[in-house]
């Protein structure tokens, strides 16, 4: 049976026979251009393919096996869009590299949510609870938690009233627990602290420093409207603490609240200018510098990845429903969230909308701020406000407790 598709046997052959038979040289030179483009297309897709299985992998390769893998999963979700751009333009081509192309996708779908969250499942969800949530008249509590940065100011207008500031949008969005990273807490810094948060009677501070536990220094911070029952932190074997835990009373029941700031990837403004902009192309040590930035990187994801299995362990072993918050330092596609995400609920991902950032630099592109829960809570609402206090967004999530662990 002849084929006569518009791209089968018999129009290719009416095309050649049309160049044989003096074709136009336009034809001729456009031929060639598609041809070299589908080469380099080629080139480039293969190319694509195989960093997404690496950045695939990051998930799940612990980076103190293979910590350069760990940079591929920084990447994961702009690694995704451009196989699934490339796998559009090979449909357009009717190649078999369209197929090859659609099996990496299919692979990264399921983590497709963890980084956009279309408006679409939103609105459905917003139209079938909207009723209900009339009705329940906003059950639950806030959850607030926000790296500070030490409460120094991005901008010389909020030097002065900062910190009052930070507490009144913790007000405004009605915060019942409020966690704070790089919370420095000096004696004027806490005592403006509990006045602007006068509703949140309850607070636990800890030192990053794991031999000094003094009352003030640098370090994270808890503010709750509910009684602070126990606290503590999470001992994972080093000098500086990472984590800090207290359990509250909320009503007869009991949950604990997890406050994080793991491992900084220490890559400062210089590294930045001096590896990702277009002055690297004139620098003669350029080699040395993107060396020893990859170096910094690998050290520190190794070190977040020993932090982020301590951190898991600890959950496991929660006797209460659990709220595990904070300034993470890697993104979606790490294996650091996968460990510590492990059976928990990504307040994102039930209830947030869009594409979201918490970090305010490298372009606004990275969310490793996040509000996780444990199955026995329900995710109500989620919000990251566009405010210019620190180089971190503060993330918001208002939950409630449906279950109990053990019941």
């Amino acid at each position: 049976m002849s084929d006569y598709g518009y791209y089968g046997k018999q129009k290719r052959r009416s095309k050649r026979g049309d160049m044989t038979r003096g074709g136009s040289e336009p034809n001729n030179s456009s031929s060639l251009l598609l041809w070299i483009l589908d080469v380099v297309m080629s080139v480039f897709s293969i190319l694509l393919m195989l960093v997404f299985v690496a950045a695939f992998m990051a998930r799940w390769i612990s980076p103190e096996k293979m910590p350069m893998l760990a940079v591929f999963g920084l990447f994961y979700p702009f690694i995704y869009v451009a196989n699934v751009v490339c796998m559009l333009y090979w449909a357009m081509r009717w190649s078999k590299m369209f197929w090859c192309l659609l099996v990496v996708v299919m692979l990264g779908w399921g983590s497709v949510k963890m980084f956009y969250r279309p408006e679409l499942v939103k609105q459905y969800q917003t139209e079938q609870q909207e009723n209900y949530e009339e009705q329940e008249d906003k059950e639950g509590f806030v959850v607030m938690s926000y790296n500070v940065v030490g409460f120094w100011p991005q901008q010389e207008e909020d030097r002065e009233d900062l910190i009052e500031k930070i507490a009144a949008l913790a007000e405004e969005k009605a915060a019942s627990v409020v966690c704070f990273q790089e919370f420095n807490n000096t004696q004027s810094n806490t005592d403006r602290m509990e006045t602007a948060l006068r509703n949140l009677r309850y607070s636990s501070f800890v030192n990053y420093d794991f031999g000094d536990q003094a009352a003030y220094g640098g370090g994270m911070a808890v503010y709750s409207a509910y009684p602070i029952i126990n606290s503590g932190v999470v001992d994972m074997g080093t000098q500086r603490v990472h984590s800090m835990w207290v359990d509250l009373k909320v009503d007869s029941d009991t949950i604990r609240v997890i406050s994080n700031h793991l491992q900084s990837t220490h890559v400062t403004k210089q590294d930045r200018d001096e590896t990702i902009t277009a002055k690297i192309i004139n620098d003669t040590t350029a080699s040395e510098k993107v060396m020893s930035l990859a170096h910094k990187l690998a050290e520190n994801y190794s070190l977040r990845a020993a932090q982020a299995k301590c951190l898991r362990e600890f959950i496991k072993e929660s006797p209460y429903e659990v709220i595990v918050c904070g300034d993470f330092n890697d993104t979606a596609g790490s294996y650091v969230y996968r460990k510590v995400a492990r059976r928990l609920k990504d307040t994102f991902t039930e209830q947030g909308v869009g594409y979201v950032y918490t970090f305010r630099d490298f372009m606004n592109l990275l969310r490793i701020d996040y509000i996780f829960v444990s199955d026995g809570f329900k995710v109500h609402e989620y919000e990251v406000p566009e405010v210019k206090y620190s180089d971190h967004l503060p993330v918001l999530s208002r939950v409630q407790l449906v279950d109990r662990r053990g019941d």
